[in-house]
């Protein structure tokens, strides 16, 4: 067998590297991610009764050890993978990490569907949000984003409303208009 034979599903080493170090990179920064949110979270916890705040504290306290944990194992994998913890990091925000570029812009999209719900509603952000997921990105047809956008809502609103009695967040705007205090 020659040399050149080279299986076509077999991947070249440099291309596991880069694919390696873009996850590795990903994965810190949703690590990173995620300790701010539980930081958040102790925080705004510890303004309650200590009665109400046990709970949350005996679970988050815990969870923010294990986070740190993960974070120091991580950052110490990545100085003994790259020569230069400081030119990763100018790589990942030059954009050049694509998996992290994809994390980057999933995690703007549920931020847009959270401020979504806020503001208009739980059943209205989701046909919204189906609607746009669907077609401009999705590429899906027309009609078949239409259908998923406006079935979706109302399987919704059979399952909480109908079968289960439980209302669905109906948003800022509509609340104002229905005349409730909201600010």
């Amino acid at each position: 067998m020659s040399n050149e034979y080279k299986n076509p599903g077999q991947k070249n080493l440099e291309d596991i590297t880069v694919v390696t170090k873009e996850i590795r990179v990903a994965e810190v920064v949703f690590i990173l991610f995620l300790l701010v949110v539980t930081i958040a979270a102790i925080l705004e916890s510890l303004t309650y009764s200590m009665t109400a705040a046990r709970t949350p504290l005996v679970i988050l306290t815990p969870l923010l050890l294990l986070i740190i944990g993960i974070s120091v194992r991580e950052i110490r994998a990545m100085k003994r993978e790259s020569a230069s913890l400081a030119e990763t990091a100018r790589n990942a925000l030059a954009g050049q990490y694509r998996t992290l570029n994809q994390f980057i812009v999933f995690s703007l999209w549920l931020i847009f569907l959270i401020v979504m719900v806020i503001v208009l509603g739980q059943y209205l952000a989701i046909a919204i949000f189906t609607w746009l997921l669907m077609r401009p990105v999705g590429k899906e047809s027309n009609s078949l984003s239409i259908k998923i956008a406006l079935g979706l809502p109302l399987a919704l609103y059979g399952l909480f409303d109908l079968v289960l009695n439980l209302e669905m967040f109906p948003g800022i705007l509509y609340q104002l208009w229905a005349g409730y205090d909201v600010f």
